[in-house]
């Protein structure tokens, strides 16, 4: 054999096992993707649970790193609204004609009266607060507490308060027979009820809005 034959022979050799070679690698990349796809057959919904899992999280840090979250302060509370006062008038009487020495029509003031009822579950603080008519009467409550659930009765005449009774202290009538309206305020001069009545007194309301308190101190013995 001379060397030409067997270097050509040589040459087919090297063909033959590099073309085998490249069968075997294509072989085991089919192999490959065969497994592949049939692992992905079995187990898709698993995987795309997983997938949907991730992409979950990662939107739901991404919003609330975009979406600022509002902070409570430690020991914060709401700011309550004003107590639950009103002027009553099914306890008042802004014109109580009481004959007191047989004359027609004559009236004494110890049955003039404002009353106040609370609807709170608890006593309520109404040191400073203030009750007003129309033309700048004013009396102020000193000291006073009223318990959830009571009433306050505010007689004009003279007399010694109680739980239940304050006087203020006056010689002559505060309410308009004719028609008047009544103010009650807090301590801080806040608004908290007021109450008009017509002609004829025992809380009958007026047609209309009532004017605002006034605002002035009142001036009077």
């Amino acid at each position: 054999m001379s060397a030409g034959e067997a270097g050509s022979i040589g040459d087919r050799r090297r063909q033959a096992e590099a073309g085998q070679g490249l069968v075997e690698y294509a072989l085991i990349v089919a192999l490959v993707a065969l497994v592949v796809a049939t692992i992905m057959v079995a187990m898709g919904p698993q995987l795309g649970e997983v997938f949907s899992g991730v992409y979950g999280s990662v939107r739901g840090v991404t919003s609330a790193e975009a979406t600022p979250v509002a902070t409570v302060e430690p020991g914060a509370t709401a700011t309550p609204g004003p107590p639950q006062v009103f002027i009553d008038p099914s306890c008042s009487c802004f014109d109580c004609p009481v004959p007191s020495s047989g004359k027609s029509g004559e009236r004494i003031t110890d049955d003039e009266r404002i009353c106040f009822t609370s609807k709170e579950a608890h006593t309520v603080d109404m040191t400073g607060w203030l009750v007003r008519d129309a033309v700048q009467h004013q009396y102020t409550f000193v000291g006073f507490q009223l318990k959830g659930g009571a009433s306050v009765r505010l007689h004009t005449a003279r007399g010694a308060d109680s739980e239940t009774d304050v006087y203020w202290g006056r010689n002559g009538h505060i309410w308009d027979d004719k028609g008047d309206t009544a103010y009650l305020l807090d301590a801080a001069g806040v608004l908290i009820d007021e109450y008009s009545y017509g002609r004829g007194g025992q809380g009958k309301p007026q047609s209309g809005s009532s004017p605002a308190p006034p605002s002035v101190e009142p001036a009077f013995p």
